[in-house]
């Protein structure tokens, strides 16, 4: 009956309200459906948890879900929040006197346990151990519905109130132990990595699989398929530059090899997968992945067994660049420093502040290897380059339109370098590329003059074949 109405009752109803239009509708919509399920489980002799669970697959199956969800989550955060304060204030310190030991011994095997079988399931999927072990471990504690199945059990006598308080009091204490064991779990993924990486703990040799390489030499290994991943594949095969991916999700393995990428399944911190790529061959090993864990030991065993492979590495924070440039990365690309880039890039460019000013601070901040922002304010130091750096000849293009005054006029008439002390080294022109123009070459409108000067020289050349400014009539 469920799946009958997720499939063809909820969809049209769902679709009905959201065309409507009426944002109010969608709350009370949702609303309505959790009680009225509700209400039907109860009717059945079942738990109206039940009920708004079997809710909650209901409204999923709509496209519009994820419009529905946003629309109700402060109430999912005010609920849930009044959840887990009621659950335990359900539990009775008293009832537990001298049964901790009993109540320990139970909150060990059942993290033990679900640990244990929630690692069994990743490997079973085709992850890796240490991607197993995370996971295990991260879900080892009593989850929410089984408050669900335990009241149900109480409420038809199969729990006694004491095993309803042992039950209580191992599922809070795993709840409260939770931000540890995500701790544990990372802390286990790290020690995984470290022991699958031999050349980094014990200085071991390569193994077998490296005289599988492929055989080719100065390719690109990828490591990881997700967004970055895909992009860089296509363009360097758009631009026949050889490259192996190395990925540790079977799911995106697959989807590689369907579309015909050359993918590997392993994991980038085991020095036998790196092997399998090619590693001693490889001209560049970009790491575009989200792990930062295996992300140092992969850069640690590229830099042992390939020194001469260029190492470019993702991260998501400024502050894991020095240490991967200690382990041998080339470049480090954190994720929140480059978009703070594209930010300040996009507001100078709002602010009609010039392409060559903006390019002059992208440039200073990375020649200062974001230093400044590890190691606090350095804005002296930055300042300090880009005033180096403009006063540096530097080059720029400019456009010019059918109303600029060297539109019809001579490289000698317009007299660029004399007046405003810049060169124009080329002209493009119908897409076509013209270096060092003749005095007697006369500019078209469309032309593109590219030039090079100084930051004073150019701004005065941007002045210079830009059309004035037309002045406004006066009215009587």
């Amino acid at each position: 009956l469920v799946f009958l109405v997720a499939r063809y009752v909820m969809p049209r109803l769902v679709n009905a309200v959201i065309r409507s239009g009426v944002r109010e509708l969608y709350v009370m919509m949702a609303v309505a459906i959790c009680l009225g399920a509700s209400l039907a489980t109860k009717t059945l002799g079942l738990s109206p948890a039940l009920g708004a669970f079997l809710a909650g697959i209901l409204v999923s199956e709509s496209e519009y879900s994820h419009q529905i969800a946003g629309e109700i989550l402060p109430f999912r955060d005010l609920f849930t929040s009044l959840f887990f304060v009621s659950i335990g204030m359900l539990l009775e310190p008293a009832r537990l006197a001298g049964q901790w030991l009993e109540v320990s011994a139970w909150l060990l095997l059942i993290l033990l346990a679900k640990s244990l079988v929630g690692g069994l399931v990743v490997l079973a999927l085709g992850f890796p151990k240490r991607i197993a072990a995370v996971t295990g471990i991260s879900l080892a504690q009593v989850g929410e519905f089984s408050f669900v199945l335990a009241s149900v059990g109480g409420a038809h006598a199969l729990l006694t109130q004491d095993q309803e308080q042992h039950f209580l009091a191992v599922a809070v204490l795993s709840l409260a132990l939770t931000p540890f064991l995500v701790r544990l779990g990372a802390w286990a993924g790290n020690l995984g990595a470290l022991r699958m990486a031999p050349a980094i703990v014990e200085g071991a040799g390569a193994v077998s699989l490296e005289d599988r390489a492929p055989a080719r030499g100065g390719h690109v290994i990828v490591v990881g398929y997700g967004i970055n991943g895909r992009n860089l594949a296509r363009v360097l095969r758009e631009t026949g530059i050889p490259y192996v991916i190395l990925e540790v999700n079977p799911v995106l393995v697959r989807r590689a090899r369907r579309e015909g990428q050359p993918a590997r399944l392993g994991d980038v911190s085991r020095r036998d997968a790196l092997g399998a790529c090619g590693l001693k061959e490889a001209a560049v090993v970009v790491l575009a992945i989200s792990d930062p864990s295996a992300t140092r030991v992969a850069v640690a065993m590229t830099h042992e067994s390939n020194p001469r492979a260029h190492i470019i590495a993702r991260t998501r924070l400024v502050s894991e660049v020095a240490e991967l440039m200690r382990l041998g990365a080339d470049e480090v690309i954190p994720e929140e420093f480059e978009t703070s880039i594209a930010i300040f890039a996009r507001v100078l460019r709002r602010f009609h502040v010039p392409g060559n000013v903006i390019r002059l601070q992208e440039r200073a901040l990375r020649e200062e290897g974001y230093g400044f922002l590890r190691e606090g304010d350095q804005t002296g130091t930055l300042v300090d380059s880009v005033s180096r750096m403009i006063e540096e000849t530097t080059t720029d293009t400019f456009y010019l339109g059918p109303n600029s005054p060297a539109v019809g006029r001579t490289l000698a008439q317009l007299n660029l370098r004399k007046r405003t002390g810049t060169l124009v080294i080329a002209v493009v022109r119908d897409g076509k590329h013209h270096p060092s123009p003749e005095p007697e070459f006369e500019f078209r409108a469309g032309d593109i003059l590219v030039l090079v000067g100084d930051h004073a020289a150019l701004e005065a050349a941007f002045e210079a074949l830009t059309p004035p400014e037309p002045r406004a009539r006066e009215h009587v």
